[in-house]
């Protein structure tokens, strides 16, 4: 599986022009190319691969890096010639070495820009540099957590004033502030900061002051809203309840009320997890987000143990935080401490309640900015301190300002290749906003350049989990499932109509065909051509190319998940539902967390890079196949979304249409809204022997 990066290119200037200018120090990231970067591709490729001599044959760190490392001789040769040119060295792993130096240095040391060596570098020095990223100087959005979008997304509240927290959830020190100062980077959602955001019809904003929606439970002793008539309930299944019949007519007659949110018992027999008797023991799942919440544990337990779960056991929790080197949590290059705590705690409840007898790890990324989340992955498998890791952030690969530096997915790149020799999987979320190519929904970057597949979800070293509407009966047996992606209406303000109708694409689903990479191996065969030679934008391709997702579960906004979480400004713990490929993606790492228990009890090799055995045990008997009209679902899928009346007395009331990704449809076998599918009971079982 070769990986081709084809974006080689960066629309940013060079940024030593703008250093060099106010005097202030350039800092390069060097990627150490190793002595053998074409043995680890192969070998990571080879040992993940069913059939290979070399499959399940995994390396320790250290028999990884003796083999494909850089080796001390190279090391010395990089550092040799950096402080010939006047840089100082400010860190170093067996990935990269930092430095810094004035401008004037960084053009000694590569030339007119930091793209590429200079041509006075020695013969050894050019072997053992790989790359070289520009830190800190053109970065002006890192990473973005999904969480936060998706509670303002599923309260309605599409008009939220710039530094308010959603969750107004700070970190131990830090202050409530939602996004900080903002810059040239727009916020992450235009749900929150963009208090003049228009409907696409051109009519009035919505508004901020929304009531509390009735599945944000609270902790005894808070003060929640007073339910009245005015306020229904929302519904503990799929159809269970509907909505005020004087509502005026949508799409079915009645309408249904929206889910209240899934707890993790219903979720584990809705994807036979319950009914395999697995439960990830002996496993380990990392989590990975920014910053970290000092409620975590707390939360996670209670949160547990209010839905008749077990809380963690002894060391069953670890957690990895260095708050004193945070960066970034005022200046708008990441959300705030806040807002990455709900995503840390729908991430961290969402893997103890798929796999509760799995250990989890939290580590908590020092920042949200691309070197700061490779430093943490680096870390991780440097010391195999998990077995799976799971990750629910992403960013756009091309932006209207420019594209993200080649530079640091190569690095990233080559740390997943070592995780695939260590037997270390991989799982990134898809993204809230379809194929990207809007730029007005609650998960959408508006910044965004076209159509296309976010990063690192992108790279073919990952397992891409994409979402889908999951619909639950009664009895808490799967009634269908959709494609994650919902097209909103509003109530007119006469209360007459709903405004527009139908509705505009609100949220859904990553996924599409990446046009920076090549398709590896394991699509071959299963993805059809059709999708792999055609980008997002309608380009056609003469090579096929990389498509997500590789599999989906539930994560839409309308069948979302429940989630618990302290206030760290009140002090109150609450629970709330939160949907989007947040959800999904570590629920599926989870199930990935059985699966291996499975699989290691059977006398196997743990998972490892999951996608070439994935899209070979993925069949129809294993899989649930999401098409666009699930068997008994109605023919439009709709459900009202009923937040009572604001303060100026308004009726507040959403109309969805779910099934309808923006431009990812859903279809028989493998499609771009849903992949191969969402797993089941057989899909467990399959391990066991």
């Amino acid at each position: 599986m070769a990986v081709v990066l084809l974006a080689a290119g960066a629309a940013d200037a060079d940024a030593t022009a703008g250093a060099q200018e106010h005097g202030a120090p350039v800092s390069v990231r060097i990627g150490l190319a190793g002595q053998d970067p074409a043995g680890l591709e192969a070998y990571a490729r080879a040992v993940s691969t069913p059939g290979s001599a070399q499959y399940g044959h995994y390396l320790t760190p250290a028999q990884a890096q003796a083999r494909f490392g850089a080796t001390q001789t190279q090391v010395k040769a990089v550092r040799k010639w950096l402080k010939a040119a006047g840089m100082q060295v400010t860190g170093q792993d067996p990935h990269w070495i930092d430095a810094t130096g004035t401008a004037g240095a960084v053009r000694a040391a590569f030339g007119g820009g930091t793209r590429t060596l200079g041509l006075t570098a020695p013969p050894e020095v050019a072997r053992a540099v790989a790359n070289v990223a520009r830190l800190g100087q053109t970065q002006v959005r890192g990473m973005r957590e999904g969480a936060t979008a998706a509670i303002t997304a599923r309260r309605g509240m599409s008009a939220h004033p710039v530094g308010a927290s959603t969750l107004r959830i700070a970190a131990s020190g830090q202050g409530a502030a939602g996004f900080g100062q903002a810059d040239s980077a727009t916020p992450a959602y235009t749900g929150i900061g963009n208090p003049t955001a228009p409907h696409s019809n051109g009519g009035t904003p919505l508004p901020a002051d929304l009531p509390e929606h009735p599945d944000a439970g609270h902790s005894a002793g808070a003060t929640p809203r007073a339910r009245t008539a005015a306020l229904p309930s929302c519904s503990p299944s799929w159809g269970a309840l509907t909505a005020d019949p004087g509502l005026p007519r949508g799409y079915n007659t009645p309408e249904p009320i929206d889910v209240c949110g899934y707890v993790p018992s219903q979720l584990r027999a809705a994807y036979g997890v319950s009914a395999s008797g697995l439960t990830g023991s002996g496993v380990t799942v990392a989590v990975i987000d920014a910053y970290g919440s000092p409620t975590m544990l707390t939360d996670a337990n209670r949160f547990a143990q209010n839905h008749g779960d077990a809380p963690f056991a002894g060391n069953q929790y670890q957690e990895s935080v260095t708050a004193s080197q945070w960066t970034h949590t005022t200046d708008g290059v990441c959300q705030t401490p806040g807002d990455w705590a709900g995503e840390e705690a729908l991430d961290v409840e969402t893997v103890h309640g798929t796999a509760p007898g799995a250990t989890v790890h939290y580590f908590g990324a020092n920042s949200c900015a691309d070197q700061d989340i490779n430093a943490t992955l680096a870390t991780i498998v440097d010391t195999h301190a998990a077995d799976i890791i799971s990750s629910s952030f992403g960013e756009t690969m091309h932006r209207l300002s420019g594209n993200l530096d080649p530079a640091l997915i190569s690095q990233a790149t080559q740390v997943f290749q070592y995780a695939a020799t260590e037997g270390i999987g991989l799982y990134f979320a898809t993204g809230d906003c379809g194929d990207d190519s809007a730029r007005t929904g609650p998960g959408c970057d508006p910044g965004s350049a076209r159509a296309q597949t976010e990063w690192p979800v992108s790279s073919p070293w990952v397992t891409g989990v994409g979402g889908t509407a999951l619909a639950l009966g009664p009895d808490g047996g799967p009634l269908w499932q959709a494609s994650m992606g919902d097209r909103r209406s509003a109530l007119s303000d006469d209360g007459k109509s709903w405004v527009p109708f139908p509705g505009d694409f609100y949220f859904g689903g990553g996924g599409g065909t990446s046009e920076d990479f090549q398709q590896p191996d394991y699509q071959k065969g299963v993805v059809p051509d059709a999708l792999a030679h055609t980008l997002g934008t309608g380009a056609k391709t003469a090579t096929p190319m990389r498509t997500l997702p590789d599999a989906a579960m539930d994560g839409d906004l309308l069948t979302a998940v429940q989630v618990g979480v302290t206030d760290a400004t009140t002090g109150q713990y609450g629970e709330i539902a939160v949907g989007g490929t947040s959800a999904a993606a570590p629920m599926f790492a989870a199930t990935q967390a059985d699966a291996q228990q499975a699989q290691v009890a059977a006398g196997g090799k743990p998972i490892g890079f999951a996608n070439p055995d994935l899209y070979k045990r993925a069949t129809s008997a294993t899989f649930t196949d999401v098409v666009a009209q699930p068997a008994g679902a109605p023919a439009d899928i709709s459900t009202v979304l009923d937040l009572g009346t604001d303060a100026q007395g308004r009726h507040q009331v959403r109309l969805f249409e779910l099934g309808h990704d923006q431009g990812l449809p859903a279809g028989p076998g493998y499609d771009l809204a849903t992949g191969l599918g969402s797993p089941r009971e057989e899909y467990l079982n399959s391990f066991k022997h």
